[in-house]
C-alpha cells in the first residue's frame, strides 16, 4: 500500500486500536476508513471483507522450558504470564476459552499496547502470546519463538469499513487494501 501513498505523494494519518475497537473511529468522524472485525456496516457506510487474521500461541524455547516442560495445560496456562495487547484485547481471552475452557482473570498477564513492544516482550521471554501469523512465520522459521500450542489457532475476519462518499482516493485506498489483504491474509 506505501506505493500508492508514495506515488500519489498523499499523506496518511494512521491511528492504531484494537481491531475490536476501531469502528467507533469511524462513527465518531475521526477516521474515512476503518480495518475491523465487525461485518456489520455502519449506518452511511460499506463493509467489505478483507480476509482472516491467523493466531499463533507462541513462546521463546526459554519460557516453554521453564513454564510448559511438559505440556500446555488450564494449570500452566494459570502460572505462565501472558502479554496481552491492551485491555480492549479479548482475543487472548476467547482463546484460552475456546481451548481450555479457562475463566476470564484465572491467568496472569501483561499489558503491553504496542504492536511492537508486545511482540519484543515475547521474545525476551516474558510471556507467551497470541501473534498474527504474519508476524509469527518468520520468527517460527528462525527459531525464535515455537508455536505452543499445534493445531489450537484463533481466526480473526477483517472487514474494511468506509463512509460511502464518492472520493477517489477512497477507492484507489480500499482497492490497494484488497489487494494486500488478498495476499496476506487467509481465504478459505
Amino acid at each position: 500500500m506505501s506505493e500508492v501513498f508514495k506515488r500519489r505523494q498523499w499523506l496518511l494519518e494512521l491511528i492504531v486500536d484494537d481491531e475490536s475497537y476501531t469502528h467507533h473511529l469511524l462513527k465518531n468522524g475521526e477516521a474515512v476508513g476503518c480495518v475491523t472485525t465487525s461485518k456489520q456496516a455502519l449506518t452511511g457506510c460499506s463493509s467489505e471483507y478483507l480476509g482472516d487474521m491467523e493466531y499463533l500461541c507462541v513462546a521463546t524455547a526459554e519460557f516453554i522450558e521453564r513454564y510448559f516442560p511438559i505440556t500446555v495445560s488450564q494449570t500452566s496456562l494459570e502460572l505462565a504470564p501472558a502479554v496481552v495487547f491492551s485491555t480492549k484485547d479479548k482475543l487472548h481471552e476467547q482463546y484460552l476459552s475456546q481451548y481450555f475452557k479457562m475463566k476470564t482473570g484465572s491467568w496472569r498477564e501483561h499489558k503491553i499496547p504496542s504492536s511492537e513492544s508486545f511482540l519484543d516482550a515475547i521474545l525476551q521471554g516474558l510471556g507467551y502470546g497470541l501473534v498474527g501469523h504474519l508476524q509469527a512465520e518468520p520468527l517460527l522459521k528462525k527459531g525464535l519463538l515455537i508455536e505452543i500450542t499445534p493445531g489450537k489457532r484463533k481466526r480473526v475476519s477483517l472487514y474494511w469499513q468506509h463512509w460511502n462518499i464518492k472520493a477517489k482516493q477512497t477507492t484507489i485506498i480500499y482497492r490497494s487494501l484488497a489487494v494486500t489483504a488478498k495476499q496476506s491474509l487467509c481465504h478459505d
